[in-house]
Formats: C-alpha cells, structure tokens, sequence
C-alpha cells in the first residue's frame, strides 16, 4: 500500500436515538477527548487516534478490529449510563464495583 493512502473503517453502532445520554456515555468512557458536533456527530480520540461518531456509524483511520473493539466499548459505556438513568428515575441506586461493567443496584 502506498504512505500516501488513508484507509478508513467503518463500523455500525447502529441507531441511537438519546444523544444526550450517549454523549454523557462517551465522556464516563473516553474522558476529555470528546466533543459534539451539531445534534448527532461525536469526535474523540482513542490511543491517539481520531473517531468520528455520526449517525450510528463510527469511522477512523484505526484498524477495523481494533474499531470495533472501541464501538463495543461505547455500547457497554451507553448501556451503563442507561441503567443509571433508569435506577435514578425510580428511585434505585447503583452501587459501582472494581469493573466498571459490573455494579450492584439496590431500592434507595
């Protein structure tokens, strides 16, 4: 392949429709990083690489398995933030465990 060609991959997230809690979800998980761009576009970097978050689609110049690993990180980062909007609306809380997708949710 020629230096001078980027390759970018894409990978399905698929359709997300709470964008404020996505944003919350992608900030918990990439830090700093992160910035939104109009309603539905995320920027935020990972091991120093750039990832466009838009429309349920993430894109990168990372390799594709490597991409998908990070998608697979902002659905367990969404879930996440998910069951604490849920347990905070009806009264629960969420206790958090030395992983962070393990935590305990008791009736507050």
């Amino acid at each position: 392949m020629p230096c001078n060609q980027v390759v970018t991959n894409t990978v399905e997230l698929g359709k997300i429709t709470a964008l404020d809690l996505l944003e919350k979800a992608l900030r918990e998980e990439f830090g700093p990083t992160v910035s939104r761009h109009g309603s539905d576009r995320f920027n935020f970097v990972v091991d120093g690489w750039p990832v466009v978050l838009r429309g349920g689609r993430a894109s990168s110049i990372l390799g594709r398995a490597k991409l998908e690993a990070v998608v697979g990180r902002v659905k367990q980062s969404y879930a996440r933030e998910a069951v604490k909007f849920a347990a905070k609306r009806f009264g629960w809380a969420v206790e958090k465990s030395a992983d962070p997708n393990n935590f305990y949710i008791k009736k507050g």
